[in-house]
This record gives structure tokens, C-alpha cells and sequence, in this order.
């Protein structure tokens, strides 16, 4: 070991220092009322920079095959140094737009939800938290601010690889051959377009059953440990031990149903995708028999592999993807329709008094 414990952790103060994120980082007030989108829309200065650079960097990453294949057949080891260069300063440019916008959009965002939602059951009229389980808020709160930094992650990172990876194929193979750029849209479309229908279907059908069983276990975790003196009081600890078990084993189950429904679309998207891979490797032989150059052919397939590769996990994406957002949506309808506050509780809620 180079460092003891100690020593790493003296770090973070120079970490601090070389991110400068203290004085970048804002935690504001999130309107529920409005769509949980709005979040990303108020910041979209920080976010377009990088979406450029999840476009440039993933475009870049498809066209590999074709720029060393070019590059080979050219014989020119000068192109191939440069080649390197340029893929080298293609993955520092992410460090830096992740530096500068990305990491505080985001972990403000998280935490500004959080917040928000703590401070609106804290100024909301205590009334309407009468009929309400603490643990049922703290379970929605909490999911539903956790969720947000995954919902960005899928979006920025994971969508955008795999429609920039198409796009890039589609207008590649219109420069090289069209013939092939009409089988792989037509391909990208169909199993696009199941991968949606499958994972909205087991989204809607599945999530809601699991977000009421994780509230309810979450509830009765909450009430098990704020009122331990009193359950220990009552000599009632079995049956609560019970009954945690009991929902931890509904909750369990549900989970894994979610996981069977999504994974069975995703076996057909799966499958659709090796079909449609076989077809352009079949259309691909034909062409090279018709007097198409060989080495072209297979570069068209190796780009179409690396363009399309990520439609394997496409359905895993989406499934997640909406997911998160039935669960952060969870949050903004619960606290839409959980009360209101009629009296002022904090300075700000005060009118301001003109001097």
C-alpha cells in the first residue's frame, strides 16, 4: 500500500480545491407542479455541451472500423499516428465537459429534489400529515430524488450512444452503399419499435405494484425503528419481526416478476436484432458475388456491428429508463395531491415589506 487510510483521506481537501465545485454548485427550489423534465430545462445550459459531446465522442467510436480500414489499405503510417491523437483527445474532452458541466448539473439536481420535497412536508399544514405514514413519505422521497441521477445517466450516456450509433451507420452506409443504409433502417425500426412495446407493457404493468409493496416496506421498516421502545415495551418484537419478513418476501417477489417481464421482451428483441444481423451478413455475401469489393463489405459490417451493438442492451435501457421515471413521477403526484399550506412557516413566506 502507497498511502495509509489517513493520508488518502487528506486528499479530499485538494480534491476540493482542483474541482472548484463549491462555488458551482446551487441547491434551488423544485416546482412540483411542474413536469419533472423542467429540472433539466432550467439548467439546459450546462446540459447541451454535453449532449455535442456524447454525439462527437459516440460518432466518432462507430466510424473505427472504417478509418482504420482506410487508413490500413492507404498504407500510411503518418494517418495512423494522427488517427490516435485525435481518439486520445476524443476521450479527454468528456473529462472536461464532465468537470465543468455534468457532475454539478446533476448532483444538484439530486440533492435540490431532496430538499424541495423534505421542505414541503415540513411547511405543509400539519393536518394532512394526520392521515399519512412517515414512512411512506420517507420512502417516496428518497426514491424518488435517488432515481434522478440514473434517469440522466441513461439519457445522456446510454440513449444517446445507441441513437447516435445508429445514425451515424444509417448515414454512412448511404455514402457507401444505400442498399445497405434501407436494410439497416428498416431493421432499427422494427426493433426499435418492439423494444418499446414490450418494456412500456412491462413498465405499466409491473412498476406501480412494486413502488405501493416497496412503500409498504418500507413504511413498517420506519415504524419498526422509530417506535423500537415501544414494540419492545409491548412485548409485540415476533410479530413485527414477522411482518417485515412477510413484506420483504412480497416485495422480493414483485421485484423478480418485474425482472422476468422485462427479460422476456428483451429475449425477443435480443433475438430480432441476431435475425436482423444475419440478414445483412446474408445481403452482404450476395453483393460481394454481384462484384462488390470485398474489404467494403466487410467493413459495412463490422460499422454496422459497432453502430448497433448497443441495440442488445436496448431494451434493458429503456426498461430502466422508465422505470426511474414512473418512481420520480411517483414523487412529484404524491406530494401534488398530498396538501397544502395555509400559513406562512418560513421567512421567506412572509410578504416583503417595502422600506
Amino acid at each position: 500500500m502507497f498511502f495509509s487510510k489517513q493520508q488518502l483521506q487528506d486528499f479530499y481537501p485538494k480534491i476540493e480545491k482542483i474541482t472548484g465545485f463549491q462555488k458551482r454548485i446551487k441547491i434551488f427550489d423544485v416546482d412540483f407542479e411542474k413536469p419533472w423534465w423542467h429540472i433539466i430545462l432550467r439548467q439546459k445550459a450546462v446540459v447541451i455541451p454535453q449532449i455535442l459531446n456524447e454525439i462527437f465522442l459516440n460518432a466518432f467510436l462507430v466510424l473505427i472500423p472504417l478509418f482504420l480500414v482506410q487508413i490500413i489499405t492507404a498504407g500510411r503510417v503518418d494517418y495512423f499516428l494522427i488517427f490516435a491523437i485525435v481518439w486520445a483527445v476524443m476521450n479527454l474532452i468528456p473529462w472536461f465537459v464532465f468537470l465543468s458541466f455534468y457532475a454539478p448539473m446533476v448532483s444538484q439536481s439530486t440533492q435540490s429534489i431532496y430538499y424541495s420535497a423534505v421542505k414541503y412536508f415540513l411547511t405543509v399544514d400539519p393536518i394532512f400529515h394526520a392521515t399519512k405514514s412517515s414512512g411512506q413519505i420517507i420512502a417516496k422521497v428518497t426514491r424518488g430524488s435517488e432515481v434522478f441521477e440514473d434517469l440522466i445517466d441513461r439519457a445522456l450516456f446510454d440513449l444517446m450512444k445507441i441513437f447516435v450509433g445508429l445514425i451515424t451507420t444509417i448515414i454512412t452506409f448511404i455514402f457507401l452503399e444505400k442498399s445497405f443504409a434501407v436494410l439497416a433502417l428498416i431493421s432499427y425500426l422494427i426493433i426499435g419499435y418492439f423494444s418499446i412495446l414490450f418494456r412500456n407493457w412491462a413498465t405499466k404493468i409491473t412498476v406501480p405494484k412494486f413502488i405501493r409493496e416497496d412503500d409498504i416496506k418500507k413504511e413498517i421498516g420506519a415504524e419498526s425503528l422509530s417506535a423500537n421502545g415501544y414494540i419492545r415495551a409491548s412485548f409485540a418484537t415476533p410479530e413485527q419481526v414477522l411482518k417485515i419478513k412477510s413484506k420483504s418476501y412480497k416485495n422480493a417477489l414483485v421485484l423478480s416478476n418485474m425482472w422476468f417481464s422485462h427479460m422476456s421482451g428483451d429475449m425477443v428483441v435480443r433475438m430480432l436484432y441476431i435475425l436482423s444481423f444475419s440478414l445483412i451478413g446474408l445481403f452482404a455475401f450476395y453483393k460481394i458475388e454481384q462484384g462488390f469489393d470485398p474489404i467494403l463489405t466487410g467493413t459495412i459490417m463490422l460499422t454496422y456491428y459497432f453502430g448497433s451493438r448497443d441495440l442488445w442492451t436496448f431494451g434493458r435501457f429503456l426498461g430502466k429508463f422508465l422505470e426511474n421515471v414512473q418512481k420520480l413521477e411517483d414523487l412529484f403526484s404524491f406530494i401534488r395531491g398530498f396538501g397544502k399550506q395555509s400559513y406562512p412557516v418560513l421567512e421567506t413566506d412572509l410578504p416583503k415589506v417595502k422600506s
